[in-house]
């Protein structure tokens, strides 16, 4: 019984699917936090120590989310990637010498 994996078409839009629908996740968590911070800092809901801290924590989770859902997100790098991969994948596995040799072998 061979088990060499050989990704088809199916499978790569199933992939670039799931990476779409973690970008538009990301997305609506960013946006989701843009507005809770809004709600939050200068509000007096807290003061001193507290609101320091919320703030802050705020300011990070905000900085984190922009990095996962802009343009440089890995999500649009791992879709782009994966598009490049998809239009040239028949060259892909005929050109790559250590899957030929797996493919040539009986596991």
């Amino acid at each position: 019984m061979s088990t060499v994996f050989k990704c088809d078409g199916t499978s790569m839009d199933a992939v670039k699917k799931e990476l779409a629908d973690a970008r538009v996740s990301m997305m609506k968590a960013y946006f989701a936090g843009l507005k809770l911070q809004e709600e939050i800092v200068g509000k007096q809901y807290w003061t001193g120590k507290t609101q320091m801290v919320a703030e802050a924590f705020l300011n990070i989770l905000i900085q984190y989310q922009t990095a996962l859902h802009g343009p440089d997100a890995p999500q649009a790098e791992a879709i782009e990637a994966l598009n490049e991969l998809d239009k040239n994948l028949d060259d892909y596995y005929e050109s790559w010498k250590e899957y030929q040799d797996l493919e040539a072998r009986k596991l």
